[in-house]
């Protein structure tokens, strides 16, 4: 339409002026899903102790300033009413937390993370059961330096796949501690964590307890701090091959005494190298297993 051509424009200019042509966060959102906000609205999931001052270009031709995480505007009705939109973020925006909550199901796609920013939180994307990511940039983790930054981020996240550079989105939180439930019931992630710094972890409660589609090895995992493995995989297995991996890397290493993993129905090799890692961890460590057994 004439009109749309005519103020498409004016936002653009409006958004490049405020920003001086920096990056922007871009995702996309489905307003008539499940949610607190009526089917033509989407809410922003911002926190109280967050730092706002960006321009938000809602893709229908109108945009808003937002400086606080309470601010009317950070709930937009939809010109077009009901539908799917892609939405761009400028300027700083450093706070977002859904904890299985709000418009958590109206998340669609993270496209470009550019200058999002989630803050101190955890939780980030819980409950987010549509969220995919195909953005190719890196997520910003200059604000996360919290041990317990991986709690719950992507907990229900279904529609999960894989995460594009997600070694080195979690390598840049340093002395994580906690990865309790990071990708629970994340059903159809399947993708290699091997790279992930593990050094300071302790913590890897349920993990990825009900990751159904999850068919990896942790060989490359340095576990030497890890306590808790319990319902690590829990509803959850590994191939013969990837468990084995796993067992014989981990019983290389000065691992500590009385860890309880649980790796599902994951089955290991009884007469192979794996057999002999899992028959040394308990023996030698005093690890108690829960697992599908030998093969």
């Amino acid at each position: 339409m004439l009109i749309d051509s005519l103020v498409q424009p004016l936002v653009s200019n409006l958004v490049t002026s405020f920003t001086g042509g920096e990056s922007f966060f871009e995702f996309t959102v489905k307003t008539d899903n499940t949610g607190t906000s009526n089917n033509d609205q989407f809410t922003m999931p911002l926190v109280s102790d967050g730092t706002y001052n960006f321009n938000i270009d809602w893709g229908d031709n109108t945009s808003n300033h937002i400086t606080a995480y309470n601010q009317a505007e950070v709930t937009h009705t939809f010109a077009g009413g009901a539908g799917t939109y892609t939405v761009k973020v400028y300027g700083t925006l450093k706070g977002w937390r859904f904890n299985n909550g709000a418009d958590k199901a109206k998340m669609l796609d993270i496209s470009q993370w550019g200058i999002f920013n989630f803050g101190n939180n955890n939780s980030v994307f819980f409950g987010c059961t549509n969220l995919t990511i195909s953005a190719s940039d890196a997520l910003d983790m200059s604000g996360a330096k919290d041990s317990n930054t991986w709690f719950r981020f992507f907990r229900n996240c279904s529609a999960l796949t894989t995460v594009p550079n997600m070694t080195t989105i979690f390598n840049g939180v340093a002395g994580v501690t906690n990865t309790v439930e990071m990708f629970y019931r994340c059903s159809n992630y399947n993708q290699d964590n091997n790279g992930f710094d593990m050094s300071s972890v302790t913590t890897s409660l349920a993990m990825y307890l009900s990751t159904t589609a999850y068919d990896q090895n942790f060989a490359g995992w340095d576990i030497t701090s890890m306590t808790n493995l319990n319902i690590f995989m829990n509803n959850t297995s590994i191939s013969t091959a990837n468990y084995d991996a796993t067992l014989v890397a981990w019983e290389a290493q000065s691992v500590l005494d009385n860890v309880s993993p649980n790796f599902g129905s994951s089955t290991y090799t009884s007469a192979g190298a794996g057999g002999t890692a899992h028959a040394a961890l308990i023996a030698d460590h005093s690890w108690t297993f829960a697992d599908g057994g030998g093969v």
